[in-house]
């Protein structure tokens, strides 16, 4: 990935290379959100002029998902984020396909009023091709914890409940 992919709301997906200082002021980033400690670049280990949050989160599929959105700084970070006018916001982790996307999607869902299929679709969309995703299962009951909304027992567009039932028959 070349460059940062926009997703909307001011809000890019990326990866390390994408957190560097000339690339973050090119892209007037106010937030930057760093999922791995060994993601942060040595020019932001100290002093960083957007306003910063670093989560440790493992990159496999058995990582603790859902700790990531209930955690108060992140729900804090975000919240900031969101009630600023002028805000943009840069997700990064190594390569930016498993624990970024995953943020973005999570942050669609929780703050954007996205479903989780929505989120997922949304993200995949504006990604194109210009990278490939990897989705653990595990992820999944972290992302409809975090659905507000009203018909967040859909997804793919039918029930869940229904699609277990037409399996069973």
């Amino acid at each position: 990935m070349d460059e940062p992919v926009y997703i909307g709301y001011g809000i890019f997906l990326g990866s390390f290379q994408h957190a560097k200082k000339e690339k973050l002021e090119e892209l007037k980033i106010t937030h930057l959100f760093t999922l791995g400690k060994e993601n942060v670049p040595e020019d932001k280990q100290d002093k960083f002029g957007p306003k910063h949050l670093v989560i440790d989160i493992e990159d496999e599929a058995q990582a603790a998902w859902d700790a990531v959105f209930k955690d108060k700084n992140t729900l804090d970070f975000l919240q900031d984020y969101f009630a600023s006018t002028k805000h943009r916001l840069l997700v990064h982790c190594a390569g930016g396909m498993i624990r970024s996307p995953f943020a973005v999607r999570c942050i669609l869902i929780k703050f954007c009023d996205f479903t989780p299929f929505m989120a997922r679709i949304k993200v995949w969309d504006s990604e194109s091709e210009r990278i490939s995703t990897v989705f653990y299962p595990s992820m999944i009951p972290a992302e409809l914890a975090l659905c507000n909304r009203a018909d967040r027992e859909y997804d793919f567009g039918i029930k869940l409940h229904e699609l277990a039932e037409r399996k069973s028959e």
